[in-house]
């Protein structure tokens, strides 16, 4: 399961680079759907992630793109699961047209079946954004510090609509 989904996130990545420039803006809103894998240890391959979320970004002249994001994790691991909720800020640099690097800080709550009660903490993001039109494709690695002990590593692919 792993490996496939490696694969997958490999292919996309390389279709992502492979877009043609084109002089985009990377301003606006955005929805998405992501996929991906979570652990204890980076990358995190213990489980399988399902999420959603949703945003906006400016694009400065200089390039630099500001913004932020909320969203919802759903986190499976064998029969146990648990649910992650976020909201933070997003920085990214534009490095061609259509694609930016970005960084994200975003406060996490985490609430699970292995665990009573719920847990928070930051969670620090790093990824990479190519957009075509109205449309656009992520992959993004972050970790999650509940504290106690408890950490989530997650990489996630997303696709998603710009507005």
């Amino acid at each position: 399961m792993i490996k496939k989904l490696s694969i997958a996130a490999a292919v996309a990545t390389m279709a992502i680079a492979a877009t043609p420039a084109m002089a985009e803006d990377l301003s606006g809103g955005r929805y998405g759907f992501e996929f991906g894998m979570h652990g204890d240890s980076f990358p995190g391959a213990d489980g399988v992630t399902l999420g959603a979320f949703g945003g906006y970004m400016h694009e400065m002249e200089s390039g630099i793109v500001v913004g932020g994001t909320v969203g919802a994790t759903t986190m499976f691991d064998g029969n146990r699961h648990a649910g992650q909720f976020n909201a933070g800020p997003q920085v990214g640099k534009k490095i061609a047209d259509n694609k930016q690097l970005y960084v994200s800080l975003a406060y996490s709550t985490m609430s699970s079946d292995w665990i009573s009660g719920s847990l928070s903490g930051p969670r620090f993001g790093i990824g990479y954004e190519g957009v075509s039109g109205d449309t656009f494709l992520r992959l993004e690695t972050r970790y999650a510090a509940y504290g106690h002990g408890m950490g989530k590593y997650h990489t996630a692919l997303a696709v998603g609509a710009k507005f």
